[in-house]
């Protein structure tokens, strides 16, 4: 059946390898913006933390990069795109690697390298001498040839990446990555997965000179049930692997009991969790506990902590009323923190420990495709296909010749010092 031509032109542009290359570098460019970038923030994050992009940021989705229409689409042509290049190589690669020159072929248009054969070797010698495995054509042409999957070189290159590209979008897609964190005591669920993350204590090993040495979280996971599925120590480098996700020792901060009063009564009690907002529904109070010094120095005007230990601590606090800010200082913890008739208590400063819980059900195909890349190029620069063909004229003189793709000059070299051939000693035909 005859194809349209314009369809025609349409196939071949997105089978072309400039198209590809095209896609390759939007992608690139625009995972780099989803991994530099947090994703999946409020809006009011992106409006405070990058005010000059946030039109940008709406218009392209890149707040969700990896789940945007653009984004899939142009991972869907680039799959159609290497899918289209593979299935058109293919049937060629296959004949190429199963077809052979005839004698008249090798007889009319020989390749660069063509040796007579020594008088003191057979046809079958000068074989088992080069490593090649002889085999006779019914037209009577001694032929070889060794590496021949090398052909495939390329091809698997190509599905390899294609397979990364797939399924690294399938695991971003059908995957999660989320913040997990509490004090020693408390539990946190991950996301909607019904399992629920347990800590039960939390540790830091400090060096001399107050740097961090090691984060220790002794957590257990939860299912629905309340019944213990993983449980152990989690350090950097060493996560947690649970049912369906794993957990990774992130980071760290402090945390305060606070409870907030209105005309002397308690209208709510909670942990609150540093660069965290305290809002209690009903009330124009919001407090935004903004930083801690454990061990607090005042330098030059700037506050600075002497060492990671609560000797002498202080809070870092703002309060806000209608939306507008109306205090900001620094306050020993246990301090009323009064304004109107509200007043906040924050008490027990404390560590708590923060994890990331990943979920990438794309590792498994990107780790196939990773491999299929690999062997790829493996057979493309180190597997390379040769044949070797020896010819017997019907005067009785007998001479070989061969080829390869790539590194023709050291195969050549190869060759006659297997045959011990001199080639500037008369022996070319």
């Amino acid at each position: 059946m005859k194809l349209h031509p314009v369809f025609r032109k349409l196939t071949r542009l997105v089978s072309s390898m400039k198209f590809g290359m095209i896609l390759l570098s939007f992608l690139a460019l625009f995972s780099i913006t989803g991994t530099v970038l947090p994703q999946g923030r409020p809006e009011s994050y992106y409006r405070s933390a990058y005010p000059a992009w946030t039109g940008l940021i709406r218009i392209f989705h890149l707040d969700r990069v990896f789940t945007s229409w653009w984004f899939v689409l142009l991972v869907a042509l680039l799959a159609l795109n290497l899918t289209f290049c593979s299935l058109r190589s293919l049937p060629s690669l296959l004949h190429r690697m199963k077809s052979w020159r005839s004698a008249d072929q090798i007889r009319a248009h020989p390749p660069e390298y063509r040796r007579s054969l020594p008088d003191n070797l057979s046809m079958e010698e000068a074989f088992r001498l080069t490593g090649f495995t002889v085999q006779k054509s019914a037209d009577g042409l001694f032929r070889a040839r060794r590496h021949n999957i090398g052909w495939l070189g390329s091809w698997l290159t190509h599905v390899g990446i294609l397979l990364i590209i797939i399924f690294y979008v399938f695991g971003k897609w059908f995957g999660f990555e989320t913040m997990v964190y509490g004090i020693p005591g408390s539990s946190a669920p991950v996301l909607e997965t019904g399992y629920t993350v347990r800590f039960d204590d939390f540790d830091i090993l400090y060096r001399e000179d107050y740097s961090v040495h090691q984060y220790l979280t002794d957590a257990a996971i939860l299912d629905s049930a309340g019944q213990i599925v993983r449980k152990g120590v989690l350090q950097v480098n060493q996560p947690m692997t649970g049912p369906g996700f794993d957990l990774f020792q992130s980071g760290t901060g402090w945390a305060l009991t606070a409870r907030l009063e209105k005309d002397g009564q308690e209208l709510s009690h909670r942990t609150l969790f540093q660069s965290e907002a305290y809002a209690q529904d009903g009330e124009d109070i919001v407090l935004q506990f903004m930083d801690f010094y454990p061990d607090f120095i005042l330098r030059e005007g700037h506050p600075y902590t002497r060492s990671p230990f609560p000797q002498n601590p202080r809070i870092l606090y703002a309060i806000y009323h209608k939306g507008q800010q109306v205090q900001m200082d620094l306050a020993v913890p246990g301090t009323p923190l009064r304004f109107l008739n509200y007043t906040f208590h924050l008490e027990s400063p404390r560590l708590f420990t923060v994890l990331q819980a990943v979920s990438d059900p794309g590792i498994p195909g990107v780790l196939a495709g990773g491999l299929l890349l690999l062997a790829g190029i493996f057979l493309s620069f180190y597997w390379i296909p040769q044949e070797f063909y020896g010819v017997t004229e019907n005067s009785g003189a007998s001479w070989i010749t061969a080829t390869t793709r790539r590194n023709q000059a050291l195969f050549y070299e190869e060759l006659d010092r297997r045959l011990k051939i001199n080639p500037s000693g008369g022996t070319n035909v």
